[in-house]
């Protein structure tokens, strides 16, 4: 329960550290700035299980339009190449959503400060080794 607890603090302080850089993003575009009201801390609002726990919006060059961002935020006391865990729902949103979905990935640095990367379209970004599986009795 100690560790469900302080993993719990440590990803809602990661959520907020990118749901500000977000925030900051769109004010600093003059192209998103009037667009504040479609960023959401999911996860805060709406609780686990849409896959992502942010959504913010981004600008296509190619349409001229603001599109969804989808957010998802993983963070990590160890270094920044230590693997991290996604959900099933994760990794479906990720493949659906493609170039949209993105990974914050949040560790501390050797000053005990976070830092971070992006993985822009995670699906096909990342490599996934399942490691686990949910076993149901046979009647």
């Amino acid at each position: 329960m100690k560790d469900l607890d302080r993993n719990t603090k440590q990803g809602l302080e990661a959520e907020k550290l990118v749901f500000e850089k977000e925030k900051g993003i769109l004010n600093s575009d003059k192209r998103l700035a009037n667009f504040q009201d479609r960023l959401r801390h999911v996860f805060r609002e709406d609780g686990d299980g849409d896959g992502y726990d942010i959504i913010s919006c981004e600008y296509d060059e190619k349409t001229n339009e603001v599109i969804d961002r989808y957010v998802e935020v993983k963070s990590t006391r160890h270094d920044k190449n230590s693997p991290f865990y996604l959900t099933e729902n994760e990794l479906n949103v990720a493949k659906k959503e493609g170039k949209l979905y993105h990974i914050y990935r949040l560790y501390k640095n050797d000053d005990d400060n976070w830092d971070y990367y992006v993985i822009d379209d995670v699906y096909k970004n990342i490599q996934c080794k399942p490691i686990k599986y949910r076993a149901i009795p046979k009647n």
